[in-house]
Parts: C-alpha cells; structure tokens; sequence
C-alpha cells in the first residue's frame, strides 16, 4: 500500500484553489451567473464544481497513486468535507467514501488495466 503524507489542511487549500479556479471558468462560460459567490451557490452547483475541482486534481496524480492501493480516498474524502464545512455546505452536501470511489474509477478506467511490471514490459 502507499501511504501519501499530506496534511489535511494542505489538502484542503489545494482543493480550494481549484474549486475557485473551476468556479470562474464556469462563470467565464455562462454557467453560473457573475454576481453569485461560492457560498450562494445551489447544492447541485456546489457539487458539479467540487466533483470537476476533484477530477482535475486527480488526474495530475502519477499513475500509480491511482491505481495502486492508498490512502488517496481518505484524503479526497477528508479534503472534501473541509471545503463544504468552509462554504457551509456540509450539512447539506454529503460526499461518501463510495462518490470518492466511483470518481477514482472514472480516472482508473481511462488508464486501462496498468500493472506496476507491465508498465516496464512495454518500455
């Protein structure tokens, strides 16, 4: 198993920093009204911006952080309900270790079935 050390915190602000990035793109597009702010947001909003926010960060991740066994659903998990307990949206925003999951196989099946020796097999 790898273990990722990253505070909760530093989680947290990284996840923010893209929330916020991702909520101006989907103000640039017309998506979201310019003078709503993040904490006026409708839940549903609120989540398909989170979700993007997380996609995004995900993606970044070496491979094998993502498809080896981690500790990377406990820190999206955790990041997650530190940023909806920021915006105030915990009470109503639930986001489970099984939404973590099923986004974690998004991002896992567009890799493919990647093994840690097949990878040096094709190189």
């Amino acid at each position: 198993m790898i273990e990722i050390n990253l505070p909760t915190e530093a989680a947290i602000n990284l996840l923010n920093d893209q929330f916020i990035h991702e909520f101006k793109n989907q103000k640039r597009i017309n998506k979201i009204k310019p003078e709503i702010r993040i904490s006026e947001l409708p839940v549903n909003q609120f989540k398909e911006i989170l979700v993007l926010a997380v996609f995004d960060i995900i993606v970044l991740l070496p491979v094998t952080l993502i498809t080896e066994e981690s500790n990377l659903t406990s820190i999206i998990k955790k990041s997650v309900q530190g940023l909806t307990h920021k915006y105030g949206k915990a009470e109503v925003l639930q986001f489970t270790e099984k939404d973590t999951e099923k986004l974690l196989m998004r991002v896992k099946k567009s890799f493919g079935n990647f093994s840690s020796s097949t990878t040096y097999q094709n190189n």
